[in-house]
């Protein structure tokens, strides 16, 4: 079986991917604006009260949505 190194010295130039500086631009602000917003939901959902959906939404973050969607509680003073 041939080694990783032995596999690539075979390799053509159009054989080997490269990522531009661009790419990783673009990678690196969406990953900015996708913490962002996670993070956005996640207060706006502890702040209508929403305790069980944001702690769980650590772990499953598609709850933080919901949370966010939901009406505010009775006992949360949160008014939007």
């Amino acid at each position: 079986m041939p080694s990783d190194s032995q596999e690539l010295a075979g390799a053509t130039e159009m054989d080997v991917i490269s990522v531009s500086g661009l790419d990783w631009f673009f990678s690196f602000t969406l990953g900015i604006i996708y913490i962002a917003l996670v993070c956005t939901v996640a207060i706006v959902t502890f702040r209508k009260g929403h305790w069980v959906l944001g702690l769980i939404g650590f772990f499953i973050p598609i709850l933080w949505l919901i949370g966010a969607i939901l009406p505010a509680t009775r006992r949360s003073s949160y008014r939007a």
